[in-house]
Protein backbone atom coordinates (compact mmCIF):
# COMPACT_ATOMS: atom_id res chain seq x y z
CA UNK A 1 0.00 0.00 0.00
CA UNK A 2 1.67 3.62 -0.95
CA UNK A 3 -0.26 6.63 0.36
CA UNK A 4 1.10 9.69 -1.77
CA UNK A 5 0.91 13.54 -1.22
CA UNK A 6 -2.41 13.64 -3.04
CA UNK A 7 -6.59 13.44 -2.89
CA UNK A 8 -7.40 13.16 0.96
CA UNK A 9 -3.76 14.16 1.99
CA UNK A 10 -4.10 17.64 -0.03
CA UNK A 11 -7.79 18.13 1.71
CA UNK A 12 -6.03 17.90 4.86
CA UNK A 13 -3.62 20.51 4.09
CA UNK A 14 -5.87 22.56 2.24
CA UNK A 15 -8.28 22.64 5.75
CA UNK A 16 -5.04 23.40 8.02
CA UNK A 17 -4.32 26.43 5.89
CA UNK A 18 -7.59 27.35 5.87
CA UNK A 19 -7.64 27.59 9.54
CA UNK A 20 -4.40 29.03 9.79
CA UNK A 21 -5.42 31.63 7.58
CA UNK A 22 -8.72 32.62 9.18
CA UNK A 23 -6.92 32.67 12.54
CA UNK A 24 -4.31 34.77 11.26
CA UNK A 25 -6.60 36.89 9.94
CA UNK A 26 -9.33 37.70 12.33
CA UNK A 27 -7.51 36.53 15.62
CA UNK A 28 -3.89 37.61 15.18
CA UNK A 29 -5.13 40.84 12.79
CA UNK A 30 -2.11 39.69 10.35
CA UNK A 31 -2.04 42.06 7.10
CA UNK A 32 -2.40 41.07 3.62
CA UNK A 33 1.45 41.14 2.82
CA UNK A 34 1.96 39.06 5.80
CA UNK A 35 -0.94 36.66 4.63
CA UNK A 36 0.69 36.92 1.51
CA UNK A 37 4.00 35.68 2.41
CA UNK A 38 2.55 33.19 4.87
CA UNK A 39 0.96 31.71 2.11
CA UNK A 40 4.11 31.08 0.16
CA UNK A 41 5.87 29.80 3.14
CA UNK A 42 3.02 27.42 3.77
CA UNK A 43 3.06 26.14 0.11
CA UNK A 44 6.25 25.71 0.34
CA UNK A 45 6.43 23.71 3.66
CA UNK A 46 3.98 21.56 1.90
CA UNK A 47 6.05 20.99 -1.13
CA UNK A 48 8.67 20.18 1.44
CA UNK A 49 6.77 17.46 3.14
CA UNK A 50 5.66 15.98 -0.48
CA UNK A 51 9.19 16.00 -1.77
CA UNK A 52 10.88 14.69 1.25
CA UNK A 53 7.99 12.06 3.20
CA UNK A 54 6.14 10.85 0.24
CA UNK A 55 5.11 8.38 -0.81
CA UNK A 56 4.60 6.11 1.76
CA UNK A 57 4.69 2.46 1.84
CA UNK A 58 3.65 0.25 3.65
CA UNK A 59 4.15 -3.45 2.92
CA UNK A 60 3.00 -5.92 5.56
CA UNK A 61 4.57 -8.73 4.86
CA UNK A 62 7.75 -6.78 4.24
CA UNK A 63 7.43 -5.30 7.92
CA UNK A 64 10.36 -5.60 9.72
CA UNK A 65 11.47 -2.34 12.01
CA UNK A 66 15.11 -3.57 12.69
CA UNK A 67 15.97 -3.66 9.23
CA UNK A 68 15.06 -0.41 8.90
CA UNK A 69 17.23 1.01 12.34
CA UNK A 70 20.20 -1.19 10.96
CA UNK A 71 20.25 0.11 7.15
CA UNK A 72 18.79 3.11 7.16
CA UNK A 73 20.55 5.62 9.08
CA UNK A 74 24.11 7.18 7.81
CA UNK A 75 26.14 9.19 10.33
CA UNK A 76 29.30 9.12 8.79
CA UNK A 77 29.29 12.64 6.79
CA UNK A 78 30.84 12.69 3.19
CA UNK A 79 30.46 9.32 2.61
CA UNK A 80 30.17 8.37 -0.95
CA UNK A 81 30.94 11.71 -2.50
CA UNK A 82 31.33 11.18 -5.77
CA UNK A 83 27.46 9.71 -5.62
CA UNK A 84 26.59 12.08 -3.65
CA UNK A 85 27.51 15.45 -5.08
CA UNK A 86 24.07 15.97 -6.97
CA UNK A 87 21.81 14.95 -3.73
CA UNK A 88 23.75 17.24 -1.47
CA UNK A 89 23.17 20.21 -4.08
CA UNK A 90 19.37 19.42 -4.41
CA UNK A 91 19.37 19.17 -0.09
CA UNK A 92 20.60 22.77 -0.32
CA UNK A 93 18.62 24.17 -2.94
CA UNK A 94 15.42 22.63 -0.91
CA UNK A 95 16.01 24.32 2.48
CA UNK A 96 16.97 27.37 0.74
CA UNK A 97 13.50 29.15 0.52
CA UNK A 98 12.72 28.62 4.10
CA UNK A 99 15.76 30.46 5.34
CA UNK A 100 14.35 33.11 2.72
CA UNK A 101 10.87 33.13 3.53
CA UNK A 102 11.22 32.25 7.29
CA UNK A 103 12.06 35.94 8.48
CA UNK A 104 9.18 37.47 6.43
CA UNK A 105 6.57 35.44 8.82
CA UNK A 106 8.30 35.77 12.00
CA UNK A 107 11.35 37.85 13.72
CA UNK A 108 14.01 36.05 13.15
CA UNK A 109 18.00 36.64 14.97
CA UNK A 110 20.34 35.14 13.48
CA UNK A 111 20.71 33.16 16.74
CA UNK A 112 17.18 31.94 15.70
CA UNK A 113 18.54 31.33 11.90
CA UNK A 114 20.74 28.63 13.12
CA UNK A 115 18.63 26.79 15.39
CA UNK A 116 16.24 26.17 12.48
CA UNK A 117 18.90 25.55 10.32
CA UNK A 118 19.39 22.38 12.89
CA UNK A 119 15.95 21.97 13.78
CA UNK A 120 14.43 21.96 9.75
CA UNK A 121 16.77 19.14 8.80
CA UNK A 122 16.53 17.43 12.15
CA UNK A 123 12.89 17.11 11.68
CA UNK A 124 12.79 16.08 7.95
CA UNK A 125 15.21 13.18 8.72
CA UNK A 126 14.11 11.85 11.78
CA UNK A 127 10.47 11.90 10.74
CA UNK A 128 11.38 10.01 7.58
CA UNK A 129 12.83 7.48 10.22
CA UNK A 130 10.05 7.38 12.16
CA UNK A 131 7.89 6.70 8.77
CA UNK A 132 10.39 4.60 8.09
CA UNK A 133 10.26 2.22 11.32
CA UNK A 134 7.04 2.58 11.61
CA UNK A 135 5.93 1.04 7.90
CA UNK A 136 9.39 -1.30 8.05
CA UNK A 137 9.60 0.18 4.20
CA UNK A 138 13.45 1.21 3.76
CA UNK A 139 12.98 3.96 1.22
CA UNK A 140 13.76 6.53 3.03
CA UNK A 141 16.81 6.73 5.48
CA UNK A 142 18.36 9.76 8.45
CA UNK A 143 21.56 10.87 6.43
CA UNK A 144 24.00 13.42 7.83
CA UNK A 145 24.77 14.56 4.74
CA UNK A 146 21.21 15.19 3.76
CA UNK A 147 21.28 17.14 7.73
CA UNK A 148 24.12 19.65 6.75
CA UNK A 149 23.15 20.20 3.52
CA UNK A 150 19.37 21.09 4.47
CA UNK A 151 21.22 23.24 7.66
CA UNK A 152 23.42 24.82 4.92
CA UNK A 153 20.57 25.68 2.61
CA UNK A 154 18.67 27.69 5.52
CA UNK A 155 21.68 29.52 6.82
CA UNK A 156 22.08 30.41 2.72
CA UNK A 157 18.54 31.15 2.13
CA UNK A 158 18.77 33.75 5.27
CA UNK A 159 21.37 35.47 3.83
CA UNK A 160 20.31 35.77 0.16
CA UNK A 161 17.33 37.35 2.25
CA UNK A 162 19.50 39.72 4.15
CA UNK A 163 21.74 40.71 0.59
CA UNK A 164 18.46 41.18 -1.14
CA UNK A 165 17.18 44.14 1.24
CA UNK A 166 20.91 45.57 1.31
CA UNK A 167 20.86 45.81 -3.14
CA UNK A 168 17.18 47.57 -2.48
CA UNK A 169 17.93 49.97 -0.42
CA UNK A 170 21.08 50.48 -2.90
CA UNK A 171 18.77 50.73 -6.21
CA UNK A 172 15.60 52.27 -4.40
CA UNK A 173 15.42 55.59 -2.16
CA UNK A 174 13.68 55.41 0.52
CA UNK A 175 10.39 56.98 -0.62
CA UNK A 176 10.15 54.37 -3.21
CA UNK A 177 10.52 51.87 -0.50
CA UNK A 178 7.85 53.50 1.72
CA UNK A 179 5.17 53.86 -1.50
CA UNK A 180 5.71 50.44 -2.43
CA UNK A 181 3.50 47.99 0.28
CA UNK A 182 5.58 45.10 -1.15
CA UNK A 183 8.97 46.99 -0.44
CA UNK A 184 8.21 48.69 2.72
CA UNK A 185 6.95 45.05 4.13
CA UNK A 186 10.67 43.28 2.96
CA UNK A 187 12.52 46.07 4.05
CA UNK A 188 11.19 45.93 7.56
CA UNK A 189 12.94 42.36 7.80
Amino acid sequence: MKLYFEGPVIIVALIIYIVLLLYLKFKLNKGLMYLFFFSVFYLYITQVVRYTQFPITYIPEMYDPLSVLRHNINLVPFQNLEINLKFMFLNVLLTIPFGFLLPLIAQITMRKVLLWAFLLPLIIEATQLIVGISTGYRHRIFDINDFIMNGLGVLIGFIILKASIKVMFKIFDQSHINQNKLLNYIAKR
